[in-house]
């Protein structure tokens, strides 16, 4: 992550790569300072930070999916869209599950992004809360402070991370 970041901040800091190729249409402020724009350009990050171990799990999904249910929804005059809403999705939801609960687990403990981009800044706008609770008990030595919002973090990505599993599992 150390790596990339650096990448990153090469690319969108105020004399970046980025605002160079873009020229008068870049950002003013530039991304990492506006408070608009920096944790969209996080979620970016950590999106393709995490898109090829999803896609990989995609893939090994799809290597799965029997070949003869294919060919026996298209014997049955199913189109190739209807073979795929009727055979390849269903075959694929364990893994959009599993995807859907890394990708909420992941939500919920982004720390390095924005600590190493930003530092929580601009004004607040990229703090996350596992950041926040670094900034509570680490740096204002506020210790019980931060294992309420620990707690909190933990029970709340628990709940979302039960909602989104049963939404998906269900028939």
């Amino acid at each position: 992550s150390v790596a990339t970041l650096a990448v990153w901040l090469f690319l969108f800091n105020g004399s970046g790569a980025v605002n160079k190729v873009l020229g008068p249409w870049a950002p003013d402020p530039s991304w990492l300072a506006n408070k608009h724009l920096v944790m969209p350009l996080i979620a970016v990050y950590v999106t393709w930070k995490q898109l090829g171990f999803y896609v990989l799990l995609y893939l090994a999904a799809l290597q799965n999916v029997p070949k003869e249910l294919h060919e026996a929804a298209l014997t049955d005059g199913a189109g190739r869209r209807q073979a795929f809403r009727a055979v390849t999705l269903p075959a694929v939801r364990p893994v959009t599950s599993l995807v859907i609960l890394l990708s909420i687990i992941t939500a919920g403990q982004i720390f390095t992004e924005p600590f190493l981009l930003t530092g929580g800044g601009p004004s607040g706008a990229s703090l996350t809360p596992a950041l926040l609770v670094y900034q509570r008990g680490i740096e204002q030595g506020e210790p019980d402070a931060a294992a309420a919002i620990g707690l909190i973090l933990v029970t709340g990505v628990l709940i979302i991370a039960t909602v989104a599993r049963r939404v998906m599992e269900r028939d």
